[in-house]
């Protein structure tokens, strides 16, 4: 009994732990974070993977920078320390705008892991994630629903933990009324992950068939 007892409240202790550390939201295809938004992931990022990219942007309003970076052996990703974590820092460089929403393509497989960088510029309000799966998107929004815009002179940086572990260029774009795309990097999707994602879209599909169904009757 002492022994079941034991065990119990190491069980408790550890889920304790967990919500008290985790302030990320995972992100499946459709879905998006919930209100408020995440505190922000302490910066324990571990080892380098390759060299930043950096690549500017330039809208009809708004100009500035986008660095992605790619790191193993982050305590934080919660699919282990040999998953990738993306980060990108958003740069608004001497704009007249400020800049709304970063999107990045390029993200199949059933789950994701988005978070602030604490200490990394204004917070992301809300990230989110396309049907399909393969668009991760974050948005700030002012105050006093969000923590803000990412003003002229300012910048932001959010993560993507993924379970995935190789990298290649994809497409990220930043917008505010219109859209700047740019080069970041994002992970290769593995055929176990692209079947995994296809199976959860599954009840989707039948969702619609059973609605086209039943508007033909």
């Amino acid at each position: 009994m002492k022994r079941i007892t034991k065990m119990v409240l190491g069980v408790c202790s550890a889920v304790v732990l967990l919500a008290a550390t985790s302030q990320a939201a995972m992100l499946a295809p459709g879905g998006s974070t919930p209100y408020p938004p995440p505190l922000g992931a302490v910066p324990n990022l571990g080892a380098m993977v390759g060299v930043p990219l950096v690549s500017p942007f330039a809208g009809a309003n708004f100009s500035g920078t986008v660095t992605s970076t790619v790191w193993t052996g982050d305590a934080a990703n919660p699919f282990g320390p040999a998953a990738l974590t993306f980060m990108y820092s958003i740069a608004n460089g001497p704009s007249i705008d400020q800049l709304t929403r970063f999107t990045v393509i390029g993200w199949a497989g059933p789950l994701v892991d988005v978070d602030n960088l604490l200490g990394g510029g204004v917070g992301a309000t809300y990230g989110d994630r396309s049907l399909s799966g393969d668009t991760v998107g974050f948005s700030w929004v002012a105050a006093p629903l969000g923590l803000g815009t990412i003003m002229p002179g300012a910048g932001a940086t959010v993560l993507v933990h993924t379970p995935l572990r190789t990298v290649a260029t994809s497409v990220g774009n930043v917008i505010d009324g219109g859209i700047a795309s740019m080069p970041v990097y994002a992970p290769v999707p593995e055929p176990a992950t692209m079947i995994a994602g296809a199976l959860l879209l599954l009840p989707f599909g039948a969702s619609a068939l059973r609605i086209i169904r039943s508007r033909k009757v």
